[in-house]
């Protein structure tokens, strides 16, 4: 349906993160099966943390960043999803991307980016990481 990651099994389409990786738990693929239960919990601080800071970081400089977009994200997922996907799909997926940051920070972010950067004091991508 459009969104991505997705993992095609012999019965269907798993689509989000959590459901792929709950699919294959189910399954006994799962990386941290030989973990103790700290390693465990070390791991799911981990995995919080990197959602929580540096995929808005990511999400900001892939799909809203106008340079990166135009020059880099777009002409790269052009390339690798097959036609005529690749004419709209990508437009769809940055749409997504940038409703999904606004809603990661709470729409406390500025749409112009030249303002954005004045605010962050030329760092655009430090207001992500605090």
């Amino acid at each position: 349906a459009g969104v991505l990651p997705a993992l095609k099994t012999e019965e269907d389409v798993v689509s989000q993160p959590v459901q792929i990786l709950a699919y294959l738990r189910k399954r006994k693929y799962n990386a941290d099966y030989g973990l103790s239960a700290t390693q465990g919990a070390d791991t799911l601080a981990f995995a919080s943390l990197i959602e929580e800071k540096l995929l808005p970081a990511l999400i900001y400089m892939f799909w809203v960043d106008s340079k990166n977009y135009v020059s880099f994200t777009r002409p790269w997922y052009g390339e690798a999803i097959p036609f005529p996907l690749n004419f709209f799909l990508p437009n769809r997926m940055h749409t997504r991307f940038l409703e999904r940051l606004r809603l990661i920070r709470g729409g406390q972010w500025n749409d112009n980016e030249e303002e954005a950067e004045n605010e962050a004091g030329g760092m655009t991508l430090a207001r992500f990481c605090r």
